[in-house]
């Protein structure tokens, strides 16, 4: 899936293969943008329970996942 960095403050896009750590144009922060049709339309089967079970929503290619117990937290009354 391809995707690029997209700048929050101004909308400047960036190649991730830059691995910037902020806008270079405005020293804003950047988020992952990509093509919302490139997406699958399901989560596909899974028992997993953490954040990994959205692996194929990730912009994320060969990764080994490192789970450390999360996932599933309820949420309570405060």
């Amino acid at each position: 899936m391809r995707y690029d960095f997209e700048c929050i403050a101004c909308g400047a896009r960036v190649d991730p293969e830059d691995r910037p750590a902020e806008c270079p144009d405005c020293g804003g922060p950047l988020e992952v943008a990509f093509d919302a049709g490139a997406l699958p339309d399901a989560l596909p089967e899974s028992d997993r329970t953490d954040l990994w079970r959205y692996a194929s929503f990730l912009p994320a290619e060969e990764v080994s996942p490192v789970p450390m117990g999360e996932g599933w937290t309820p949420l309570a009354d405060a």
